[in-house]
């Protein structure tokens, strides 16, 4: 609660209409206390006035700038428009500002210009001409003072905008993560499925264990899976519970195993990342129905919370025009995009394919956190 209401406080403190606040708030500050420093500066109402007006001019053609033309002109790139309406811009302000400063000098005997206006404007003087005067003021002035807050416009623009593609990237990347998920999901149950039919169909006393654990599965699928990240051991327990079932349609325990190290650590991986290779190996390996057909799964965490996945299976050679495993299908493409836009920089996997034997190895960074 004290967290949320800091950064509600420092973003009011931030934000756009609060740091030009305190820009304009330096500006009155110091005149007012130029004005306490010039003991001849007039002391009416039609002075404080004149000050005032002062500085609508100058917000009229800051405003006019970094509210108009940048996000009309600048921003849309039409950079041959922007620079000459800038320039008239700059010229006809040059002309009132000038204009305005200098009658302030002679209608307020005393005063001074920065007694009006903290930006510093040129003085005339009798040996400078009014041509040359104007362009000491749009050069020492009006455009040191266009250009900065030009600057500072851009800085802003470019900031905001970095941030509102950085949440468009993140709710970009959400929707693909919950898009591959509902891929995973309905190719994954369709495959253990048609074991729950083979049993049925053999009418097994071992067919309402299988529903047990399928259960169990779908549980985990359906509210483990929402979450970005889940942990290890409840990933390795719904592995755990596929196997059984494999096992059970296959009838045999010995052509799939799963050796899983002592200590799986605390970290955590994102949900139904790992069954992927798992499935595929099933798919492509004990289905072909070879007699020697095998999948090893062996499972470590090494220290630094590093995750070591190996899964190896045989299948049918190509020359025996039988279907292999060349790409692996969509379970394992949906699986490397998941790692890419979750691990970037913190995977590492290698897919090697001779022909006969099929083998993934994974290692990745576990989340602690």
């Amino acid at each position: 609660m004290l967290k949320k209401t800091g950064n509600t406080i420092l973003k009011l403190l931030t934000h756009r209409l609060a740091l030009n606040l305190y820009v304009w708030f330096f500006f009155i500050d110091t005149v007012w206390n130029n004005n306490h420093s010039n003991a001849s500066v007039p002391r009416h109402d039609g002075h404080v006035l004149h000050i005032v007006l002062m500085h609508l001019v100058w917000v009229a053609m800051i405003y006019g700038n970094t509210m108009i033309y940048i996000p009309r002109l600048l921003i849309r790139r039409k950079y041959g428009w922007y620079l000459l309406v800038l320039l008239a811009h700059a010229l006809l302000f040059s002309l009132i500002i000038g204009w305005y400063s200098e009658w302030l000098i002679a209608a307020f005997p005393g005063t001074r210009k920065l007694d009006y206006i903290v930006i510093n404007i040129a003085q005339r003087s009798d040996m400078v001409s009014y041509r040359q005067y104007l362009v000491n003021v749009l050069l020492g002035a009006v455009g040191d003072t266009l250009i900065l807050f030009t600057i500072g416009r851009l800085m802003q623009y470019f900031f905001v905008e970095r941030r509102r593609n950085e949440l468009l990237e993140k709710k970009q990347l959400e929707s693909e993560l919950m898009l591959l998920r509902s891929q995973i999901n309905p190719h994954f149950l369709f495959n253990v499925l048609n074991s729950i039919y083979s049993l049925s169909l053999k009418k097994s006393d071992e067919a309402p264990g299988v529903i047990l654990k399928l259960s169990d599965i779908l549980r985990y699928m359906l509210y483990e899976s929402r979450q970005d990240y889940v942990p290890l051991d409840k990933e390795l327990q719904m592995l755990r519970d596929y196997i059984a079932i494999e096992q059970i349609r296959i009838s045999s325990k010995d052509a799939i195993s799963l050796d899983i190290g002592a200590d799986t650590g605390s970290g955590k991986i994102a949900p139904a990342l790992l069954i992927a290779f798992v499935e595929n190996a099933v798919k492509h390996g004990l289905d072909s129905r070879m007699a020697d057909a095998f999948v090893r799964i062996s499972i470590r965490v090494a220290p630094g919370q590093l995750l070591e996945f190996q899964c190896v299976n045989n299948y049918l050679p190509r020359s025996a025009g039988m279907h292999t495993n060349k790409t692996g299908g969509i379970g394992l493409e949906n699986v490397k995009k998941r790692l890419e836009l979750l691990y970037p920089g913190k995977h590492h996997l290698t897919i090697d394919n001779d022909n006969t034997v099929f083998q993934v190895k994974l290692t990745l960074k576990l989340s602690t956190e």
